[in-house]
């Protein structure tokens, strides 16, 4: 029933496409052709499962996040077929993960340091152009990338901005489940889904001063950050930062 429930979600339900990706992803990769995705549900027991499991994780060649991301597709593929009366049972309730032994993993990020931040801020001082105009308005925010790259001229009173959206990349499903090209997509919440995220932010005097210096180079664009007529994006804007730590 995976189709039919695919297809279910993307048509009643707010799930993100990159979630139905990530789904159609893990599906292939661990359980498509397997015991537990050719034997009818009602069938299935928690035995089944675990022998999976088992083999999925002998010798820690997957994450805990990996196996926790698997585990919740088959919840809630066992929660719709309850919902539509063809078993009564989830027989995943019953297994515990903690009889399986997990890849470790190194959770250190890859984020700039006060000292790098000064450098690049420094560096970027005298360079005007867009993206690097962008880099150096993110230093002086508190907000994520896609918050950054979705806000509009008008989402600043005074010296405060207001940041209620964020770019995200998209995808859509076809009825054959194959995806679309990605397309980058304005939405009107921010990650995560809930009023917190909505937040007003007090802008600096080098905010303020960053923001003119875009304000001349786009003067009538409906969002802040644009070149030429048209949206910055994510892919640009992380390869100008890379390139720019490396450089640093």
């Amino acid at each position: 029933i995976f189709p039919e429930w695919m297809l279910w979600r993307r048509d009643y339900t707010s799930v993100s496409s990159k979630t139905l990706k990530e789904d159609t992803f893990n599906w292939n990769k661990y359980l498509k052709d397997k015991k537990v995705a050719t034997t009818p549900l009602i069938d299935l027991t928690p035995k089944d499962f675990v022998q999976e499991f088992r083999l999925w994780t002998k010798g820690r060649q997957m994450t805990r996040k990996q196996f926790n991301n698997v585990r919740s597709l088959i919840n809630n593929l066992y929660a719709y077929a309850i919902e539509n009366e063809i078993v009564t049972y989830n027989p995943i309730k019953e297994i515990s993960s903690r009889q399986f032994t997990f890849k470790p993993v190194n959770n250190s990020d890859d984020v700039f340091t006060i000292e790098e931040r000064e450098i690049l801020l420094k560096y970027l001082a005298d360079n005007n152009d867009m993206y690097s105009l962008a880099i150096q308005l993110d230093f002086y925010l508190v907000a994520r990338i896609g918050e950054l790259l979705s806000l509009r001229w008008s989402d600043i009173k005074g010296n405060t901005i207001h940041i209620q959206g964020q770019l995200l990349t998209d995808f859509h499903m076809n009825d054959d489940l194959t995806f679309s090209s990605k397309e980058h997509v304005n939405v009107d919440h921010i990650k995560g889904n809930t009023e917190q995220g909505f937040r007003y932010q007090h802008l600096t005097k080098e905010a303020l001063r960053i923001l003119d210096e875009i304000r001349k180079q786009n003067p009538d664009g409906e969002f802040i950050l644009m070149k030429d007529g048209k949206q910055l994006t994510y892919d640009t804007f992380n390869r100008r930062l890379k390139q720019l730590k490396i450089e640093e």
